[in-house]
């Protein structure tokens, strides 16, 4: 039997298909053995341990298995600790090395059994979830006519419960942004700033939380400066807009909320609860001034690590 912890996470952490939980490690222990008999011809046989089971779906080359909750899958290997040494882990369906067995003697299989859940679905709240693997095992081979017996099978694990939070944006934060009618003369020279307006952004989460942030020109994806596009419906020239927080000027990222995206920012490496945030947006001077109307759109991607 495997023992495997409860689990308490923040729903927003996992992706579909991400990882829950870190991967579980069994102690050492014996799957089984076998001997060679001493009719077997040429007087050798080969033992491997092999998997090929069929699972639901296939996560980084790893079949994927239902637990008896939805939305909750695991992948299952085991590492060898006397034989196949230096080879790693062997991730379902595999085929270890072969293992010679002469005569009478008899193979011993020793290994330790990996587990790691991920989210397939839609989950929630679980109590008694249970893993099943049932034709994980032995399997013999012999040289001559290629023979395959199954002599051992690995069922399941003990049952664990499952708690789930989620982070949330508070419906008070602010999404539209009006900056006030200025004259050119606020603009004397590139890089002057004016019109600055404040907006926040109110993020509830119900447990320990590295909260993080990447904002994204909208009308520009991909770009990694920190002066928004004007949408191509602006008549204004020569002016952009550039937003802050706390004071510090935001570079523009792509919208991922994997962890290292490219000019994120962390809001708070422990958050618990509701914590607003303070950011301002104000138009920035960026080359010669032409009056008109000036809009750009900026989108946020929060990221719960």
């Amino acid at each position: 039997m495997v023992k495997i912890p409860d689990l308490n996470f923040n729903l927003n952490n996992i992706p579909l298909q991400g990882k829950i939980g870190s991967e579980i490690i069994t102690p050492e222990q014996a799957l089984g053995s076998c001997t060679a008999t001493g009719n077997e011809r040429p007087s050798l046989s080969y033992r491997t341990i092999a998997d090929p089971g069929i699972g639901s779906s296939v996560i980084m080359g790893k079949n994927i298995y239902t637990t008896s909750v939805p939305g909750i899958g695991y992948a299952v290997g085991l590492e060898p600790t006397n034989f196949c040494l230096g080879n790693g882990v062997y991730w379902v369906p595999f085929t270890t090395c072969k293992v010679p067995v002469s005569g009478t003697t008899t193979a011993t299989f020793n290994a330790k059994l990996h587990f790691q859940l991920y989210r397939i679905g839609t989950i929630s709240n679980a109590n008694s979830i249970t893993i099943f693997r049932n034709n994980f095992g032995i399997y013999e081979y012999n040289l001559w006519d290629g023979n395959v017996t199954k002599v051992l099978t690995y069922q399941s694990s003990l049952p664990f419960n499952m708690t789930v939070n989620t982070c949330s944006l508070q419906s008070n934060s602010i999404s539209n942004i009006t900056l006030p009618q200025i004259t050119s003369n606020a603009l004397p020279s590139i890089n002057s700033r004016a019109g600055m307006t404040q907006f926040r952004l109110m993020v509830n989460c119900p447990n320990n939380t590295n909260l993080n942030i990447t904002f994204t020109d909208n009308n520009n994806i991909g770009q990694t400066t920190n002066i928004l596009t004007p949408a191509t419906t602006s008549t204004a020239k020569g002016v952009g807009v550039q937003l802050q927080y706390n004071g510090t000027i935001i570079s523009f990222g792509p919208d991922s909320a994997e962890p290292g995206t490219t000019n994120q920012i962390v809001l708070n490496s422990n958050l618990t609860g509701v914590q607003s945030f303070p950011f301002t947006a104000s138009y920035i001077r960026t080359g010669t001034v032409t009056p008109g109307t000036l809009s750009s759109t900026a989108t946020f991607t929060l990221s719960y690590q």
